[in-house]
């Protein structure tokens, strides 16, 4: 454990579980800027959303006012994980911190402080969820657009793909659920079986979903402008496809549709 024991982590409760002020754990690390912990929080935001909910609050810059920014409230899990991503000379000693001390907290031998968030916090938290929306529409458009793109060729091999050792493409799950495949991928990804890649842009499967047999990754060559590319698929197993009917059910059209 550090020797100093004059800045300790310190738990909050916020919204109910104990989590730690990203800054708080820069400074613990060592970090001559805390604020620069950020950047690897936004490095890994797709890895910490899956350790739990993304708790933020917004902070003002200074006592003069000025752009609000935002600031992360690490769980237990995230605030290991960042630690650990930190690779500073204190992060093997920060880990042990991290556990002893939410370990006092939960036994209830510390009292932790209770995060509360004023108006102008509930107004940046409410902008930024509308602007997340707008970027998720925004990505969505782009997808539709790149699918009207897909060469023959390459929706041939995917078809090819769904009778394989008993897994299917994105597309024939999508029909034999009786959903619309764009529909049906982004309730994949809503439920947690699917998520996007934040480079390549390519659908993935989570590993929790392919260790539990429910899908499965095959390579499938695709025609390139540079020629044939091995690219890996994300496949629904027969059992995946069982449990995702129980799951999501027949696609529910709004009226507009219907008619």
């Amino acid at each position: 454990m550090p020797n100093d024991t004059t800045n300790l982590i310190t738990p909050s409760m916020h919204e109910g579980e104990l989590r730690i002020l990203d800054t708080d754990l820069a400074m613990r690390l060592g970090f001559s800027q805390s604020r620069d912990i950020r950047k690897i929080i936004k490095r890994y935001l797709p890895e910490l959303d899956r350790m739990g909910v993304r708790a933020t609050v917004a902070q003002t810059p200074s006592e003069r006012g000025g752009r609000p920014t935002e600031a992360y409230y690490l769980n237990r899990k995230q605030a290991i994980f960042i630690t650990a991503k930190s690779e500073t000379a204190e992060a093997t000693d920060i880990t042990i911190e991290i556990i002893e001390r939410f370990d006092a907290y939960e036994r209830g031998e510390v009292k932790p402080a209770i995060v509360e968030e004023t108006p102008e916090m509930l107004a940046f938290r409410a902008i930024t969820a509308l602007q997340g929306k707008l970027e998720l529409v925004a990505e969505q458009a782009k997808l539709q657009a790149a699918m009207l793109e897909v060469t023959q060729p390459k929706a041939d091999a995917l078809d090819k793909l769904a009778g394989l050792n008993g897994v299917h493409n994105l597309r024939s799950a999508a029909q034999q659920c009786g959903w619309p495949e764009q529909k049906f991928i982004l309730k994949l990804q809503e439920i947690g079986w699917l998520y996007t890649h934040t480079v390549t842009g390519r659908k993935l499967a989570y590993s929790e979903k392919v260790k539990a047999g429910l899908m499965d990754v095959k390579n499938v060559q695709v025609k390139r402008t540079a020629g044939m590319q091995a690219v890996g698929q994300p496949m629904i197993t027969q059992e995946g496809l069982a449990k995702l009917r129980t799951i999501i059910g027949p696609f529910a059209k709004t009226p507009a549709q219907a008619a």
